[in-house]
């Protein structure tokens, strides 16, 4: 069986065997193809195989349903922890077509996010396996420091995209608050955003 992850714009999600639109921001923000699919099955699996999420997240995140999701905490904290259920389940469903494609345990790694649990099960069922710190697993350790979003300043480097290594007062206004808008930013380029919102909007008037 000869198959492709990309063709024509459209990646291959290994759940169904069907080809689907490629993310236009994770295609400037994520050079390594395989690394790129891979975080293009997740998006897709969170929002076509957690109904939960899609239904709470999509639908009602600027909504009532949104305010009264109690039990749900930050939306960026909540999307890395629904992601890496994602990429668990993918791993497990498909591993036989990520090792036809050679998507390996490195290659989880380069996503952001990824904690050690993933890891591990990456490494259980693929290649290239990536070295695990002896303490990341126990109980008494987190499993990865990567939920905390970095604090940008103006020098700092924007990291991903078209204007990527940019210092981050160098970036065009109008793309910072196009990709706020369009919740295509992290974490830490969303806080750097919000901080300096009214500077930007000025920029962009004129």
């Amino acid at each position: 069986m000869n198959l492709k992850i990309f063709n024509d714009g459209t990646f291959l999600f290994p759940i169904d065997g069907q080809y689907y639109p490629q993310s236009d921001y994770l295609r400037t923000a994520i050079e390594d193809e395989k690394v790129r699919w891979i975080a293009n099955c997740v998006t897709t699996y969170r929002h076509t195989q957690i109904s939960s999420w899609d239904k709470m997240w999509q639908r009602g995140r600027r909504g009532k349903a949104y305010q009264k999701a109690a039990k749900f905490g930050d939306y960026d904290e909540e999307k890395a922890k629904v992601n890496e259920r994602a990429k668990r389940q993918l791993i497990r469903k498909c591993y036989p077509v990520f090792k036809q494609m050679g998507i390996e345990a490195k290659h989880f790694m380069e996503l952001q996010n990824t904690d050690w649990e993933t890891i591990a099960l990456a490494n259980k069922h693929l290649s290239g396996p990536v070295k695990i710190p002896a303490d990341a697993l126990s109980k008494k350790e987190p499993k990865k420091k990567k939920y905390m979003a970095e604090v940008l300043t103006d020098n700092s480097k924007m990291p991903y995209g078209i204007h990527k290594d940019k210092a981050m007062i160098e970036v065009p206004a109008d793309y910072l608050i196009w990709i706020y808008e369009n919740d295509k930013c992290s974490a830490s380029v969303k806080a750097y955003i919000v901080a300096n919102m009214d500077v930007l909007k000025s920029q962009v008037k004129k």
